[in-house]
């Protein structure tokens, strides 16, 4: 999700960065959000609304990738990780 009037990170960075994941076998989405700046998404309002319902409409479609990202964040620091201070 892109704010089309984001001048931190730019569309058309985000834009060559779609293509080139599309390029290179992967599958990629990238939703323009006209009138948008950046972090929009932390503000209320119809667009705000809109991106939510695509986050929840994402993760219906994708419940193993979505389960992998909540469990990693999940875990820990330090477990299941191999600590490279004490060998």
């Amino acid at each position: 999700m892109q704010g089309a009037l984001d001048d931190n990170v730019l569309p058309a960075v985000q834009e060559k960065f779609a293509a080139t994941y599309r390029a290179a076998g992967g599958e990629c989405e990238l939703p323009m959000f006209e009138g948008c700046e950046h972090e929009w998404v932390a503000k209320p309002g119809p667009q705000t609304d809109r991106a939510h319902e695509m986050v929840k409409a994402f993760i219906a479609r994708e419940p193993r990738g979505a389960a992998r990202v909540v469990g990693a964040r999940a875990r820990p620091r330090g477990l299941g990780a191999r600590s490279t201070m004490n060998p």
